[in-house]
């Protein structure tokens, strides 16, 4: 569901902390995989062609992912995270 769509970007880098990290390798594979760092956190290439799916997927990890790219899909996700906080004062 997350590659179906009509993104800008078909994926994104994802860092998912320690807690989630090998939950979303399960999910993914292996190969998804793009970096491990020292914290035990990973990154992660996540397709993300439909932006609400992807954005679905993500805010269910609550603060324990962010995405480090592309640019287009972080400011997409900040700009929805922000209407939520603007709906929620």
């Amino acid at each position: 569901m997350l590659a179906d769509g009509e993104a800008e970007a078909t994926h994104a880098v994802v860092r998912v902390d320690v807690v989630l990290a090998s939950r979303v390798r399960e999910e993914f594979g292996e190969e998804s995989v793009v970096a491990t760092n020292a914290d035990g956190s990973m990154d992660f290439s996540i397709p993300c062609a439909n932006l609400a799916a992807f954005k679905s997927w993500l805010f269910a990890m609550v603060d324990r992912a962010e995405v480090l790219s592309p640019p287009f899909v972080r400011d997409h996700v900040i700009g929805a995270l922000r209407e939520i906080a603007e709906l929620s004062s």
